[in-house]
């Protein structure tokens, strides 16, 4: 372990590593931070020590020579020093130090965080002295990082240094920087504002006020402060435009940022747009501010009118289900306003009214699709995708499309000849439909793109009924597209289940090389193809079951497809062992047929109970880390199994959830650990008080779940946890 007070001539970097893999590239960008390229050098050095918040053992070797040049009056890269320092004091404070995904394999967390944090107290203390630098550049950044010390060993000395230098700073520029440092470390009163007031530095006096607010610290009258000086004040603090400075001060503030909200609507000092990003934020921020925020954006429909207001309705509102209603009816208001001209407008107040089903929706979707050039992008919550997905969401959380189900085939009717391009795109609408005839003769519209022999394929195999003489008339006549690949697999496919052949072998044979055979398996091909058995299709699944996983998940859902197929424990089980082992995304169909195989074969009950055993205990890795996910399932199944008690299948399935949540993937894992905790609690009641308090940290609390999906995941997080 690096101690943090070696010198960069006393490591030795080739045993580091830093986000690029070795450090053997530091020390001479170290030195070059000392020089007149200190910028290139500096961006360098923070993509791979600080890349993206993260630390790592070469990061907490440089630090004494990053010091040093902060330290050094004669290195021209001194401000970049210190902004590293203080990125450095920043993400330590977020939790980099225990992130697990980012360290080398044998790395001791608890041990790395313990010198990170000591690391962190070192450098806090030798750049405090810059505080009172001649440079006026190096101390604003020297307040920068002293902010960020609080709740530290250091936070005592920097918050004395820090209200030492309120009195004695005369720098404009600088007294800006200090402001916020000084809010939080709680050394800057009424009194202190006041003197800012007297003294009539606006710029201090509004970066005090937006400090004030973004942190929650009750002084009077930094409202009235931040909306008056808001237009003059507001593109330059803290940087990046007005509507960048409403959107952090939101996102920090949360709900004390609705006031501000409030008085910048009032006296027409932000624009609707920028209003709109705000209030949107405050409800990504905080739960308990959702409502007022949702009566926010209500406020400013009619003068906003423009998708992101209807994209920020959709959202906000799923946090508040009992104004629904209310927003269904602005979004059709603001439909029939634009009528047939703002198609972009009409597709997100479409795609909103749809996934409330009100069947306002149909309007504003036939607009789209007469007006657009093409299947346009939408906003979907924290995404952007395609109109045709956002109609019916994404894989993970489909909307409920069979209470609409004749307006959406007439819809994709209509984007099919409309957007011949984009057919393929509405064949996915279509395949989320309740099968009937209707949906058979937009397919075939469709062809010949593969997606829509696909559904054919899929019509004739399990809903034969549905395909009436005149659309089997439809697909013998439809046109054939290119004689190789998927689509004329799944053509010759749909022509062999609509007309039935006498020589199956050979019907298969000829669509499973058409498609590319065993090296290109098609999962879903397959399936289709298994509900008319052959010599043929037993071949192909034989060769499949070679008892490794196959690299892509496709290939392994394909692999599990015949390992159904077969229903040959002796023969199968090496490759589903195999396929369960990898785990990623096809674990949970693997698991299903690994209990029908030990269903078959008693024997394999042991072997099938340790891996699962295995994987909870220690995961698998996956592109973004430790695979979570896996570990949930795998207690899910061992709970199911009855390998488990449910006082441990719930703190397991807690400690799942709480990786998750450090990792961003909350709402993922979130479903897995609802339902074995809801499982444990119904077999063990007085377990509740214990797993309550565990979710407490979660639930109890007005701070959302950090995720990628946003405001909506939280919503979903804490449905999957009502336990």
């Amino acid at each position: 372990m690096i101690t943090g007070g070696e010198r960069a001539d006393a490591v030795d970097w080739a045993r580091l590593e830093h986000a690029y893999g070795s450090a053997e590239d530091v020390p001479e960008l170290l030195e070059r931070l000392r020089g007149a390229d200190w910028e290139e050098a500096l961006d360098e050095l923070t993509g791979s020590l600080l890349h993206q918040g993260s630390v790592y053992p070469a990061t907490l070797a440089a630090l004494p020579s990053i010091v040093d040049t902060a330290r050094d009056p004669a290195a021209p890269g001194r401000v970049g020093a210190l902004w590293m320092i203080a990125s450095y004091i920043r993400s330590i404070a977020a939790g980099a130090g225990r992130a697990e995904a980012y360290l080398p394999e044998d790395t001791d967390v608890d041990a790395f965080d313990r010198e990170s944090r000591a690391a962190r107290d070192r450098v806090g203390r030798d750049v405090l002295p810059l505080l009172d630098d001649p440079d006026l550049g190096v101390r604003a950044e020297a307040y920068g990082c002293a902010a960020h010390l609080v709740d530290t060993p250091v936070a005592g000395d920097a918050a004395r240094a820090l209200a030492a230098r309120f009195d004695r700073e005369d720098d404009p520029a600088a007294t800006v920087a200090l402001m916020e440092p000084l809010l939080r470390h709680d050394v800057f009163d009424a009194d202190d504002l006041a003197t800012v007031v007297s003294r009539g530095d606006d710029a201090a006096l509004f970066a005090a006020a937006w400090s004030a607010v973004a942190l929650g610290r009750d002084l009077p009258g930094v409202v009235g402060h931040l909306v008056r000086l808001w237009p003059d004040h507001a593109p330059r603090y803290p940087g990046d435009g007005a509507g960048r400075s409403l959107t952090l001060l939101a996102g920090i503030g949360a709900r004390h940022a609705v006031p501000v909200l409030d008085g910048l609507r009032a006296a027409g000092a932000a624009t609707a747009g920028e209003l709109v990003d705000g209030w949107t934020t405050v409800a990504l921020a905080s739960r308990s501010a959702a409502d007022r925020a949702l009566g926010g954006l209500l406020d400013l429909v009619d003068d906003a009118r423009t998708p992101a207001v209807v994209a920020a309705l959709a959202q906000v509102v799923s946090d508040v289900p009992a104004r629904l209603g209310e927003v269904c009816d602005a979004v059709a208001r603001l439909a029939a306003q634009a009528g047939d001209t703002d198609v972009d407008l009409a597709a997100h107040a479409a795609v909103a009214l749809f996934a409330a089903r009100d069947r306002r929706w149909v309007g504003p979707a036939r607009a789209v699709v007469a007006g657009a050039a093409d299947d346009p992008m939408v906003a979907a919550g924290a995404a952007r995708t395609r109109f045709s997905l956002a109609l019916i969401g994404f894989p993970a959380h489909r909307n409920e499309t069979a209470w609409a189900a004749r307006e959406l085939t007439d819809l994709a009717g209509r984007a099919v000849a409309a957007w011949p391009k984009s057919a393929s795109r509405w064949v996915d609408v279509l395949a989320e439909l309740p099968p009937a005839a209707a949906v058979a003769r937009v397919a075939v519209a469709a062809t010949p793109a593969a997606p829509a022999w696909r559904l054919l394929s899929r019509l004739a195999a399990d809903h034969p009924e549905v395909l009436t003489p005149d659309v089997r008339a439809l697909i013998e006549a439809a046109p054939a597209g290119e004689d190789v690949g998927e689509a004329a697999a799944w053509r010759a496919t749909a022509h062999a289940l609509v007309t039935p052949t006498d020589a199956p072998d050979a019907a298969f044979e000829r669509a499973w090389d058409l498609c590319g055979g065993d090296e290109a398996a098609d999962a879903d091909l397959l399936a289709v193809w298994a509900k008319r058995p052959s010599p043929a299709l037993h071949r192909a699944c034989l060769r499949l079951l070679d008892g490794t996983a196959r690299v892509s998940y496709p290939g392994r859902h394909c692999q599990l497809v015949a390992a159904r197929a077969v229903a040959d424990a002796a023969r199968a089980w090496p490759t589903v062992r195999a396929v369960v082992d990898a785990a990623g995304l096809p674990l949970v169909e693997a698991i299903a047929v690994a209990e029908r195989l030990v269903a078959l074969d008693g024997d394999l009950r042991e072997e099938w109970t340790a891996l699962l055993l295995d994987i909870a205990d220690n995961g698998r890795d996956s592109w973004h880390g430790p695979d979570v996910w896996a570990v949930a399932i795998a207690v899910e199944a061992l709970w199911d199994r009855g390998d488990l008690p449910a006082d441990e299948a719930a703190d397991r399935a807690v400690a799942a959830l709480h990786a998750a949540i450090d990792q961003g993937f909350a709402s993922r894992v979130a479903p897995v650990a609802g339902r074995v905790l809801r499982a444990a609690l119904g077999a063990r009641p007085d377990l509740r008080g214990h797993v309550e308090e565990q979710l407490a940290p979660l639930l109890d609390t007005d701070t959302r779940v950090s995720s990628m999906e946003g405001l909506v995941a939280d919503v979903r997080l804490r449905a999957a946890l009502t336990v």
